[in-house]
């Protein structure tokens, strides 16, 4: 049991690195289905939000989105 402890911990930035990846996939869908063209080639979350044309997006989210940027 202590070797699956030590273990458990070790792979916390893949889920980070997945979650990035899946929140980047969802806004470059919605800025092609809100504006009908290809979204920049980039992973930073604040200029896809920019491009995406969302103006509600709650203030903690935003902060969270742009906490997630570095990963």
């Amino acid at each position: 049991m202590l070797y699956f402890a030590q273990k458990k911990g070790r792979y916390h930035h893949y889920s980070v690195h997945f979650c990035h990846q899946a929140l980047e996939k969802m806004l470059k869908a919605l800025i092609s289905e809100r504006t009908k063209s290809v979204p920049y080639p980039t992973h930073n979350f604040k200029i896809l939000l920019d491009q995406s044309g969302l103006k509600d997006v709650p203030e903690d989210i935003n902060m969270f989105l742009i906490s997630m940027i570095p990963h």
